[in-house]
């Protein structure tokens, strides 16, 4: 049985334009053939294409030791409905802009810190220090350093708590682990 690539990538609505695989790297070039985007301004479907926008550099799981890399193209689109017919970039829910990953791979990392500092995940990870605290600052909410849940949801591989449950992820300094007490 043969397994297109995008099956391994594991994400919705993307098709690859093109791959480029390295000793260390594996390389998408990719884009969503959703066709619309949501405008901004009143919230439905804007459909009529303007242009390609930026190109997103997303970092995605590894595949057999390899970094992924995903590139992005993203499209505009021009809302019909509004006044003066603003342009929105489309979004997909599978990857986060301002972290510049995908969602599976800032999940990937999460559960790696359990009892790892942010210094082990981003060496054994080739991954930027200021890249792994950011996910951890995005996803994790929590208060006095106690994580009580991973981006809404319990913490990777466990049930969410009930609210006086004395289970709880935490977190200190850099350089400290976390930890599930």
């Amino acid at each position: 049985m043969q397994i297109q690539f995008e099956q391994l990538l594991n994400l919705p609505d993307i098709q690859i334009l093109n791959v480029e695989i390295t000793e260390h790297e594996i390389k998408c070039d990719i884009e969503s053939p959703r066709g619309y985007s949501i405008c901004h301004r009143c919230g439905q479907k804007a459909n009529k294409f303007f242009e390609h926008g930026e190109t997103l550099t997303l970092q995605h799981l590894p595949i057999c030791e390899k970094d992924v890399y995903l590139y992005l193209k993203t499209k505009r689109y021009r809302c019909l409905d509004c006044d003066g017919h603003p342009t929105t970039t489309e979004r997909c829910e599978w990857y986060d802009a301002d972290a510049k990953c995908t969602k599976a791979f800032a999940d990937f990392l999460l559960r790696a810190l359990v009892n790892s500092t942010i210094s082990d995940v981003s060496i054994k990870y080739r991954v930027s220090y200021d890249r792994v605290r950011g996910v951890l600052n995005r996803y994790v909410r929590g208060e006095n350093d106690t994580i009580t849940s991973v981006g809404g949801r319990a913490p990777p591989g466990r049930k969410k708590p009930p609210p006086c449950a004395g289970s709880r992820w935490r977190v200190s300094t850099p350089g400290s682990r976390v930890r599930v007490a």
